[in-house]
């Protein structure tokens, strides 16, 4: 479904920003960004400054590293982002818990630009039934246990809802609590009967009658569940009162550590332990010379016989559908792989081991659509990345093909382009021996009416595709991603590295600063500014282009420098996904009226 149907509208623009990224209400600390007053207020500021869409990162319960893209669940909200503020006024809290929790975050000197997840692990969510400070439990831990006594009057509305929300509920609940009985070992680790779903599944009930405490961390589980529902819903109805629309976001791979890859063990390619045989990155690319080693594990989408796993493929679209309703249009992160996918094994030290290998394709979009009754998805495909080309063997590939970019195929693949069904892959050129994902991948998002991505960062880095003259209606043109570096941190990355003549990781000179004010200088600005914001240079340059929707993150618009960047894909040298915007940026008198004109200009302005 194109951006133009999905909208209703022909130009229309967004700001990229986390809810854990939001500022605190005035007076209150509660150190994360949550479903309260703020993401109201954020909306507000959307409709003012013309934005229609407010496009989110995915909203799952991160773990380790804090990454929005490694969740414990693909269907679960992240109990981080629950509005302390919201369960106040719903009578969840009390005012002196409410109260406790706020003077804890001060007392803590949490700082107001970055999110402590440890601190909130401990203090918010809690490891168990305690806290590190005393035996008084997590802020939403006493939250449950006020409804589930009845000091809150809404238990009832919490086990309807426990009724209503299906089996991924109780996966996410009895896996979370039985990790917390483990100690929080991945469940690789835990005992036998425990560790095996299905063996769990058998003697739920049992196991639940005779532990109380294990019985009551299910439910806590449960119920974070049904206040982020509740407050999502608000947000969402809010966004639809002011004519907004949400864009959220789908990872194509799970956590190894999840309820996901627990319950469904037979969906993933695991060994007879439930070890990751294969698992998931990319080859060396934009971001690293050495690949990018994601540690995900891989789908088990075909079996010894070359047979597509149907039943992996009506999960996915499950899922897809799950999260359809709880956002109007959604990003499909890495969509390359419903074609062909880096599969590295397990234990490797770097992606550049890996192979090859075949996606479930077509039948991926073909079983949501008939899981949507005939419609097509609004879904926006995740097309970046480096398309090589590739052979069945290093032998095949034509001369011109650098040694180190001739891939291998896993066996399955090589399978179809030696011996198989060329019908299976319509874009293998047999008298060449070459396939091109990037054709495989157009020509399914042509079919589907999907919309791509375009990145302006990219664009003069040398990706030619993504410069205005060449994007087309049916795209998204951002600045930049949550992958990228802000635009005024990459723009300053780009001159110090061509000053140093410094090469990408693919051994092109650097020459982003140079190709940047090489466009700029033949584009005519709305105002030009008496000084060089390379930030709104960029988000002009977007608004302005032919795509559909043209997107900035917050950090563009604030224009702010690399401390406001959200992740750097690949590295674990320090804690990402924590940076968080101050109100006093946010309500710049003069930001949303500027915000305005240049929408209004452009044509995107709702």
């Amino acid at each position: 479904m194109g951006l133009r149907d999905i909208l209703g509208r022909d130009r229309s623009s967004l700001v990229l920003m986390h809810p854990t990224a939001l500022p605190d209400p005035p007076g209150s600390a509660y150190g994360v960004g949550e479903l309260g007053s703020q993401a109201t207020r954020f909306l507000d500021w959307l409709s003012e400054a013309g934005f229609v869409l407010w496009q989110v990162l995915p909203l799952g319960h991160t773990g380790y590293g804090n990454s929005p893209y490694q969740t414990f669940s693909r269907y679960a909200g992240s109990p981080y982002l629950v509005s302390i503020e919201r369960l106040l006024a719903v009578g969840d809290l009390t005012p002196q818990e409410h109260d406790a929790y706020v003077a804890q975050v001060r007392e803590a000197g949490l700082d107001e630009r970055r999110a402590d997840y440890g601190w909130l692990y401990r203090h918010k969510v809690g490891a168990d039934w305690g806290t590190g400070s005393g035996e008084t439990p997590a802020v939403l831990r006493q939250a449950y246990r006020n409804v589930a006594t009845g000091q809150a009057g809404r238990y009832d509305a919490f086990q309807e809802y426990v009724r209503r929300a299906g089996s991924w509920l109780v996966d996410y609940a009895d896996f979370m609590a039985i990790k917390e009985f483990h100690g929080h070992q991945p469940w690789d680790r835990w005992q036998p009967a425990y560790r095996d779903a299905e063996v769990w599944r058998a003697q739920r009930e049992e196991r639940l009658g005779r532990s109380a405490a294990l019985a009551e961390t299910v439910a806590f589980y449960q119920y974070t569940q049904f206040v982020f529902d509740e407050q999502w819903r608000a947000v969402r109805d809010h966004a639809e009162r002011l004519g907004r629309r949400i864009v959220g976001d789908i990872p194509w791979y799970v956590g190894y550590d999840s309820a996901d890859v627990w319950a469904h063990n037979a969906f993933f390619e695991l060994d007879e332990r439930g070890t990751p045989v294969n698992v998931a990155g990319v080859p060396p690319d934009y971001f690293s010379a050495t690949g990018q080693l994601w540690g995900n594990p891989v789908y088990r989408w075909w079996d010894e016989d070359g047979n597509l796993n149907e039943p992996a493929v009506a999960w996915w679209a499950d899922a897809i559908a799950h999260l359809l309703t709880t956002v109007d249009i959604l990003r499909v992160d890495h969509f390359r792989a419903i074609d062909s996918f880096w599969r590295i094994p397990y234990g490797s030290p770097t992606a550049q081991r890996g192979v090859w290998a075949k996606g479930p394709g077509r039948r991926l979009l073909e079983a949501l659509r008939e899981r949507l009754g005939g419609d097509q998805p609004p879904l926006v495909a995740e097309d970046l990345g480096y398309f090589d080309p590739f052979a069945p063997a290093p032998e095949d590939y034509p001369g011109h093909i650098p040694e180190a970019r001739r891939f291998r195929v896993d066996q399955h693949l090589h399978a179809l382009m030696t011996t198989g069904d060329l019908a299976a892959l319509p874009q293998f050129d047999a008298a060449s021996r070459i396939y091109q994902p990037r054709v495989a991948v157009d020509r399914l998002m042509a079919e589907f009416d999907l919309p791509w991505m375009g990145i302006l960062q990219f664009a003069f880095e040398g990706e030619d595709r993504f410069l205005p003259a060449n994007l087309v209606e049916n795209s998204i043109i951002y600045s930049g991603t949550h992958d990228n570096n802000t635009t005024l941190g990459w723009y300053l990355d780009m001159v110090r590295a061509e000053t140093q003549g410094a090469s990408d990781p693919l051994g092109q000179p650097v020459q982003g600063a140079t190709r940047y004010h090489q466009h700029m200088a033949g584009f005519w600005r709305l105002d030009e500014r008496r000084q060089m914001n390379v930030p709104w240079d960029l988000l002009e340059l977007a608004l302005s282009a032919a795509s559909s929707v043209a997107g900035v993150p917050i950090a563009d618009i604030l224009r702010l420098g690399a401390e406001a960047r959200v992740n750097l894909p690949g590295d674990v040298s320090r804690p990402w996904w924590d940076w968080r915007a101050r109100r006093e940026e946010l309500e710049d008198a003069a930001l949303a009226p500027a915000l305005r004109r240049l929408n209004d200009h452009y044509g995107r302005a709702g």
